[in-house]
């Protein structure tokens, strides 16, 4: 057997070499030669006694340098390279190594190969991507991101970062809690108590962009958008004073661009509520706006703006006018689209507010069809029986045995116990239970519903949103990734007609199909499509 000891000199850098014949030869540098050269290490023969390297055991212990180092097994007719671990202890003037023995001539064990994944293999483990038609006017709402295929499949959640609006801390200014749609996002995507997983994957969310200016113009008056510009005018919507002396790029940056942003969600969950029967936006309601009118932290009408923008596409697809019916629970009376709708026969409104409160809005009372004011301090029992009644009301006497093309739910959370704006008493289980009872009105009747947030004023609300979310998913399965596009075109002819992307050429194409006449037999067609 042929033992190789390396040794460093007390005296000098220069290390020598001491083969077991008794050889010794001294080399500066890099004295381990080629073949050792992963093995930058040192040892001092002071460390271990290699008189004779068989009698070595399967493990030597070291313990001089006040510390116990396992040391590797020597194995029998082999070579040996005594090699150190670098520790450089001077200790009563030697030089210190803790050594090991390793067989210079063994070969490393090669590691076993990781089988390649085939690109076919990948690819089919992805989730086919959302797919709109090109000519689909609702894609300018839709981030690239909607359109990617990933692991994971798309629900209709629309959630964007850019909801969120942060002012410096001013928006603490005002009671609405601003930070509630990302801890909503946040709730959705994190395990809880009752699940020990997401309940979405945060890629299965739709991620929404804000509406051009031709689209807002679609609603709002360009001398209306124009008043934006003003901080003065903003500060006084939003009720944050502090506004008015800020710049006007800020103020746009800062809240009028979240507010767009959660603008377009709402357009868009109209689009996705059609092709999966549902939807829910985790921003918008702003309803005391309305289209020439800002108020109560509402800048954009988006609910106004979707029923529009829907009744556009829809009439262009199908040759009629969409009935809508908006369920409005917020505690506040939502004056915004009740002064927009209420002389229009194709949209009904069910309000149930307090009426002792904010805004008080007689004139915009007159265009609600279901009108419910309730008191201050309404709790569970009576204020479930009253939305009850007034969503039987809005299928009998309003509806018909069909029901509505599209149902806008506006789920304030502000009449939650405790509010200090809404000033009434519901429980958080009386919360879930109200989305419920709305949910299973539309669902049961196989009309789409889009939910938004609108108010709510307290850190409590996200849990509370999240926790109804999670009950819609868990009663009305939700997430069995069905679809079924509800707007059919009315002819065939009209389903493969080119359609320029251009927001003016798509309003001008409504216009022209509005004024074409649809025959029965064309009809027919359209409802057998849609029974499909």
């Amino acid at each position: 057997r042929k033992v190789r000891i390396m040794e460093r000199t007390e005296s000098s850098d220069e290390r020598t070499e001491i083969s077991s014949e008794g050889e010794s030869r001294s080399r500066s540098g890099s004295f381990w030669g080629e073949e050792g050269s992963q093995l930058q290490r040192w040892a001092s023969t002071a460390s271990l006694s290699l008189e004779n390297p068989t009698e070595l055991s399967d493990e030597i212990w070291q313990t001089k340098l006040g510390h116990t180092q396992r040391w590797h097994s020597a194995y029998e007719d082999c070579n040996y390279l005594v090699c150190g671990f670098g520790l450089k202890t001077n200790i009563g003037k030697q030089h210190w190594g803790c050594c090991y023995l390793v067989d210079y001539n063994a070969k490393c064990p090669k590691k076993p190969k990781k089988e390649k994944k085939s690109k076919k293999s990948t690819q089919d483990n992805k989730i086919e991507a959302f797919i709109l038609e090109s000519d689909d006017p609702y894609r300018q709402f839709c981030h690239d991101s909607n359109f990617k295929s990933n692991s994971h499949p798309k629900f209709p959640i629309l959630y964007n970062t850019g909801y969120n609006i942060g002012f410096f801390g001013l928006e603490n200014l005002h009671p609405f809690d601003v930070a509630k749609y990302k801890s909503i996002h946040a709730f959705l995507t994190s395990p809880s108590p009752s699940r020990s997983l997401p309940l979405i994957h945060t890629n299965s969310f739709f991620s929404p962009l804000p509406p051009s200016e031709t689209i807002l113009q679609i609603h709002h008056p360009e001398s209306y958008l124009n008043t934006l510009s003003s901080p003065l005018t903003v500060a006084g919507m939003a009720e944050v004073p502090l506004i008015a002396v800020l710049p006007s790029w800020l103020v746009r940056q800062k809240l009028l661009n979240p507010m767009l942003i959660q603008t377009g969600g709402t357009i868009l969950a109209a689009r996705l509520a059609s092709i999966y029967g549902w939807a829910i936006n985790l921003g918008g309601g702003y309803h005391h706006c309305s289209a020439c009118e800002g108020g109560g932290f509402c800048i954009y009408a988006d609910i106004s703006l979707t029923i529009k923008f829907y009744q556009t596409f829809f009439q262009a697809k199908t040759g009629r006018r969409p009935k809508t019916l908006i369920v409005d629970l917020d505690a506040h009376q939502g004056n915004g689209h009740e002064r927009d709708f209420g002389d229009d026969d194709d949209v009904v409104i069910m309000d149930v507010f307090n009426g002792q409160i904010y805004p008080g809005d007689y004139e915009a009372k007159q265009g609600i069809k279901i009108m419910k004011q309730v008191n201050s301090g309404i709790a569970d029992d009576q204020y479930l029986s009253i939305v009850q009644d007034g969503l039987n009301e809005a299928y009998t006497v309003w509806g018909n045995s069909n029901g509505y093309d599209l149902v806008i739910y506006n789920a304030g959370t502000d009449c939650l116990e405790g509010d200090p704006l809404g000033r009434m008493n519901v429980s958080p289980a009386g919360i879930v239970k109200r989305d419920e009872l709305v949910w299973n009105a539309a669902i049961s009747r196989n009309n789409p519903i889009v939910m938004v947030l609108s108010g709510g004023y307290q850190k409590t609300n996200a849990k509370i949103i999240a926790d109804s979310i999670e009950n819609l998913v868990g009663k009305f399965t939700l997430l069995s990734g069905q679809k079924q596009d509800r707007v059919v075109s009315k002819t065939s002819d009209s389903k493969n007609k080119s359609t320029s992307n251009n927001d003016e050429s798509w309003l001008q194409e409504g216009e022209e199909e509005e004024e074409m006449e649809q025959d029965h037999d064309s009809k027919e067609k359209g409802k057998e499509k849609m029974n499909l």
